[in-house]
């Protein structure tokens, strides 16, 4: 739907009174569906050469208390543009335009050229020149919180329909941000930019191109397209800080590209940044057949990796692949003599590698432990995102362990293994294998669910069984040693138990145990931990305590709570039985200088 209060329209030429015309447009209260104007107005005069037909003029023009029905255009735009243009037409001439304006309340256009149409051509001579002094009347358009204030300056000429052009372009700019942090860190203080280029039938001629800011430079210039692609580039960035906060020193990249066979681009690049790190890639790039090689070495990885030195280099080659992947064949030379290896498909959500890692010892990564350690497994992307993963480690001490099955995407879903065949270089002391087998899930809401099997030394086996994340853990245990003598020499008779653990969601945990052990002994207890001190309600029964007192018939027991009180010492508040009808209590605090108070046994 479309409305007009009303519209008026006056144009006067009279050839018998002279050269001169005039014209008016007035047009008040447009409106269309949500786009509204208040005023329109275009109004100027000029003169017609009957002799040479002739046209000269100028006209001023504005609209006024413009509501477009688009917040953030209204906001670009403003309520109110005007300008004016001054032009000369004659026949089988360019149209002159001496000065074309139009403009905002802090933005304008201004223009002037020659424009002419001839042979299926639209060619434009001229220049032009747009500034803004407040920037963030366009941050609602651009979906950017921008900042600060800018111009360009364009001059030069072009044919609009067959694309060729010369032309010089200059863009200044203060105060500028994005409201993206890292951005806005390389385009603080003065920004300036110019480049000066040619496109004809051979291609196009960078005349020169240069970027420069207190962040960041740039520059390049020669030929490209064509096929005699000759371009010689340039960048440096100050600080990497800029981008990489924890890091330091500048970072520079130089480089060429020559065209040895049409659209196959020829690319040598250099790059040289802080602590050392030097690299190139150089090879062919051309669509679907790019092939490069890549060599990138740091000389000392310690400034990246805080408590760890050795050199790093990545050396290896890259070729594109039908439908979008890259096959990627790298070798990495590690710190401490390692080494590694990534082979393979890498791209589109589809990639398919093989990988290796090996370090001849562990020890500089762990200290206490030495051995070899050594990585060799496949990784492959799935439809909905995740990686099917089958992984096999050897581990120091001729360990072993394997990763398979599904990770990422919070639907991770995995089975693992590990074996050690002897645990007593972990343990010293205590000698025999260790296995572990098990599988974790994602559930969702960062919960994994776990059911894992150990069999220890000794015969000995745990398994665990429950949810773990998100602060509402639960997991229930068994454990079972058929003798406690390869633990306690002396103490025969095997130990069996089983309980849980639950984190409290308010920063703790809430532990039980329910055991047997030597002598048919039996145990009971729950104790909160992680919530200020620890605090443990305990119950034991020994059926016969003839076992550990010989000529000493009948039972014992004990149970009650103990508290963690700091410094060692502990508050008790135990009470027990024994035989003969013994009984007793013990109250006060446990530990260096305590005092207790202790009562029995007396008859019950």
């Amino acid at each position: 739907r479309t409305s007009l209060q009303d519209a008026r329209f006056a144009a006067r030429f009279d050839a018998a009174e002279g050269d001169g015309w005039q014209l008016e447009f007035l047009a008040r209260a447009l409106e269309r569906d949500a786009f509204a104007l208040a005023e329109l107005s275009v109004s100027g005069g000029g003169t017609i050469s009957p002799s040479d037909r002739r046209v000269a003029g100028e006209l001023e023009y504005g609209a006024y208390r413009i509501a477009t029905g688009d917040a953030a255009l209204d906001a670009a735009i403003g309520t109110a543009v005007s300008g004016r243009a001054a032009f000369v037409q004659a026949p089988g001439a360019p149209l002159e335009i001496g000065t074309l304006t139009l403009g905002g309340a802090d933005y304008g256009l201004s223009a002037s050229g020659a424009l002419q149409t001839e042979n299926r051509t639209l060619t434009v001579d001229g220049r032009a020149r747009l500034s803004a002094d407040d920037l963030s009347r366009f941050s609602a358009l651009s979906g950017q919180e921008l900042t600060g204030e800018a111009e360009i300056a364009l001059a030069g000429s072009a044919d609009l329909l067959g694309g060729i052009f010369d032309l010089t372009l200059d863009l200044a700019g203060n105060g500028l941000s994005t409201g993206q942090e890292t951005v806005d860190r390389l385009l603080d203080g003065p920004v300036t930019l110019a480049a000066s280029a040619r496109r004809d039938t051979g291609g196009v001629v960078l005349r020169a191109f240069s970027l420069d800011s207190p962040g960041i430079t740039a520059s390049g210039e020669g030929r490209l397209g064509g096929g005699d692609s000759d371009l010689q580039i340039a960048a440096r960035l100050a600080d990497i800080g800029l981008v990489a906060r924890d890091y330091s020193g500048p970072l520079s990249l130089t480089g060429t590209v020559g065209e040895p066979r049409a659209d196959v681009y020829d690319v040598a690049l250099q790059l040289d940044g802080p602590y050392g790190l030097n690299g190139t890639v150089a090879g062919e790039v051309a669509t679907g057949a790019s092939d490069l090689t890549l060599d990138l070495s740091l000389p000392d990885i310690a400034p990246l990796a805080e408590g760890y030195s050795g050199p790093l280099a990545v050396r290896g080659t890259a070729a594109e692949a039908p439908n979008g992947l890259w096959d990627v064949d790298l070798a990495l030379d590690t710190p401490y003599d390692g080494t590694a290896t990534v082979a393979g498909l890498v791209g589109g959500g589809r990639s398919d590698i093989a990988l290796t890692a090996r370090l001849p010892d562990i020890a500089p990564l762990a200290p206490g432990f030495s051995g070899p350690v050594a990585v060799e497994g496949e990784a492959a992307q799935t439809r909905d995102g995740q990686w099917d993963v089958d992984l096999a480690l050897g581990t120091p001490y001729d360990g072993s362990a394997t990763i398979d099955g599904l990770l990422g995407a919070g639907r991770s879903d995995i089975r693992l293994t590990a074996a050690l065949p002897d645990i007593a270089p972990l343990a010293p002391g205590f000698t025999g294998a260790v296995a572990v087998e098990g599988a974790a899930a994602q559930t969702g809401e960062g919960r994994w669910q776990v059911d894992l099997g150990v069999d220890a030394p000794y015969g000995g086996t745990v398994t665990l069984d429950g949810a773990v994340g998100d602060g509402r853990s639960r997991l229930d245990y068994t454990l079972r040693l058929p003798d406690i003598a390869a633990l306690v020499p002396g103490l025969p008779g095997g130990v069996e138990a089983r309980g849980s653990a639950a984190e409290t969601g308010r920063g703790g945990w809430q532990v039980s145990v329910d055991g047997t052990g030597p002598y048919a002994a039996e145990l009971a207890a729950t104790a909160t931990i992680g919530e200020g001190p620890l605090t443990a309600d305990i119950a034991a029964r020994l059926p016969e305590i003839g076992a550990l007192a010989p000529g000493i018939p009948g039972a014992a027991t004990v149970e009650g709570t103990v508290t963690q009180a700091g410094d060692g010492r502990w508050d008790v508040a135990l009470s027990g039985t024994g035989p003969y009808d013994a009984a007793g209590r013990i109250s006060g605090r446990a530990g260096p200088q305590a005092r207790n108070r202790a009562r029995g046994p007396r008859p019950r």
